[in-house]
């Protein structure tokens, strides 16, 4: 095997600065394999690796153990399509009894094993909406799924959408709508309103703006007043 180099890392790491300097400034091909991938990968992973997927781990794990310890025993089989499949439940004690290290350590497991979620994303519909002004925020949680019900329905719900500004003039968009046209760019007709308004809503603790935040926050209350008037 051949090992790389110093110099060969500097040039992987390059690559990749410029790759992302022409997706944030450029209109590049977004059906391109090799773009479709890196993108992919990195908001698999930007989405997985944020704290706020540990926490709902640690809920996740809560709710299955509350629920299956009301039991009277353990399910030995499970139904899918009319098909039958047993079930192991000899490390149920270890999943009951798991601390919080052990949650940490399964939470860090899926953040390296992030291709599943990157295969998914590669296989949405993907739109870059841009800005000539820098005016899209973007928060220390960027990678926002969003659907009107206001709670997760799953990546394969119809309204899904996933928002990751790209820089404070480009959100990337992936949604489910096949049947619009698939890596087109889009100018934005109306304020960022409805876009920062996604981003804020799933902000841990910070926002970033170009912008004063006041001037964004205006714009994000007109933004849900005209959605609240329309219903």
């Amino acid at each position: 095997m051949r090992r790389k180099t110093p110099l060969a890392n500097a040039t992987i790491r390059s690559n990749t600065d410029s790759l992302w300097h022409k997706l944030c400034n450029d209109m590049i091909s977004l059906e391109s394999e090799a773009m479709r991938k890196f993108v992919s990968l990195l908001t698999a992973v930007m989405y997985l690796r944020n704290p706020a997927e540990f926490e709902r781990t640690k809920v996740m794990h809560r709710e299955i153990v509350e629920m299956y310890s009301r039991l009277p025993e353990l399910p030995t089989v499970f139904e899918h399509n009319g098909k039958r499949y047993p079930l192991d439940t000899s490390k149920w004690p270890e999943y009951r009894d798991a601390s919080e290290d052990d949650l940490k350590r399964h939470w860090i497991q899926s953040v390296s094993s992030a291709g599943w979620l990157a295969e998914r994303l590669m296989k949405m519909r993907w739109a870059v909406v841009f800005s000539e002004r820098p005016v899209f925020i973007t928060s220390d949680r960027p990678v926002a799924i969003v659907h009107p019900s206001g709670r997760f329905r799953g990546l394969d719900d119809p309204d899904t959408n996933i928002f990751f500004p790209l820089s404070p003039t480009r959100v990337l968009v992936m949604d489910n709508r096949h049947g619009e046209p698939d890596g087109h760019y889009y100018p934005l007709k109306t304020g960022p309103g409805s876009f920062n308004i996604a981003m804020w809503q799933n902000v841990l603790e910070h926002m970033y703006s170009h912008r004063h935040p006041d001037i964004v926050s205006a714009e994000m209350i007109e933004e849900a007043e005209k959605i609240r008037a329309t219903g």
